[in-house]
């Protein structure tokens, strides 16, 4: 079953405020669509949308193992 979270059900579980929630969703920098006009997020697009946002840290921009 599909789970859709509201902008407040979002925006506790980023830990981030309603209005980053909206300027995220204004600027496309997040999966959502509306219905009836209201905003709305599928679980599962925004537990990849998080997995995305990850930074990797590596090794400097080299991926290559170093052969000393």
């Amino acid at each position: 079953m599909k789970i859709y979270l509201s902008v407040a059900e979002l925006a506790k579980k980023l830990k981030l405020q309603r209005s980053s929630v909206y300027d995220l969703t204004s600027a496309k920098r997040i999966p959502h669509f509306k219905l009836g006009g209201k905003l709305l997020f599928s679980e599962e697009e925004i537990d990849r949308w998080i997995d995305r946002q990850r930074v990797d840290l590596g090794t400097g921009g080299n991926d290559e193992p170093k052969n000393d």
